[in-house]
C-alpha cells in the first residue's frame, strides 16, 4: 500500500520537475512567493480573522517559510520531501484532511499551515480546500500570476502616484 504513495510522489515530482521546465521557457516563476518578502515590501499589518473558507488552490501562490521546498503550484522540487509527502498523501486517502492555515493579501494566499496538504491536492487535481484564513489589507491588488518583481512595481507605481497627488495640492 505505501508503494502507492510513493508512486503519488513520484508523480508529483516529476510534475514539478516538468513545470520548472516550461516555466523556464514562458519565463515564469518557479519559487513560491516568500510571504515575508511580500509583507515586508507592502508594510502589512496584523490581520484579521476571517475564519473557515473555501479556496481555490489556483490563489495559492506562496509560503510561509516553506517556499523553497515546492514549485510554484506546490509540486515538490526535491526527493527530501518524499518520506512526509507520501504519509500525508496517505492521511488524504484514509480520512481526508483537517483545514489548511492562509493569509490572504489581495486576491492570494500564503500557506502557514498545510503545504504538504496542498501539494498533494494539487496533485491529485482538487480546486478547493477549507482553510482557516487570516486577511492583511494591501494597498494593491496581487494576483495569482504575479512575481515579487511585479508586485514591487505596482507598489512603485502606487508611492509614484501618491506623491505626485500630494505635490499637487500643496
Amino acid at each position: 500500500m505505501m508503494q502507492q504513495y510513493l508512486t503519488h510522489f513520484e508523480q508529483a515530482h516529476r510534475r514539478g520537475f516538468l513545470e520548472r521546465i516550461w516555466n523556464f521557457f514562458r519565463r515564469e516563476p518557479n519559487d513560491l512567493l516568500s510571504f515575508e518578502a511580500v509583507r515586508q515590501l507592502l508594510r502589512l499589518r496584523t490581520g484579521y480573522d476571517k475564519g473557515l473558507q473555501e479556496i481555490e488552490l489556483d490563489k495559492i501562490v506562496g509560503s510561509v517559510g516553506r517556499g523553497r521546498e515546492f514549485t510554484r503550484r506546490f509540486f515538490p522540487k526535491t526527493d527530501r520531501l518524499e518520506n512526509r509527502w507520501s504519509k500525508v498523501d496517505q492521511l488524504y486517502h484514509e480520512r481526508g484532511f483537517e483545514p489548511i492555515t492562509v493569509y490572504q493579501v489581495s486576491q492570494v494566499y500564503f500557506v502557514l499551515d498545510g503545504n504538504h496538504r496542498v501539494s498533494v491536492s494539487q496533485t491529485h487535481g482538487l480546486t478547493l480546500m477549507e482553510a482557516y484564513v487570516q486577511v492583511f489589507h494591501s494597498p494593491i491588488t496581487i494576483t495569482p500570476h504575479d512575481t515579487l518583481d511585479t508586485i514591487r512595481q505596482k507598489w512603485s507605481r502606487l508611492n509614484r502616484s501618491s506623491t505626485s497627488l500630494a505635490l499637487a495640492s500643496t
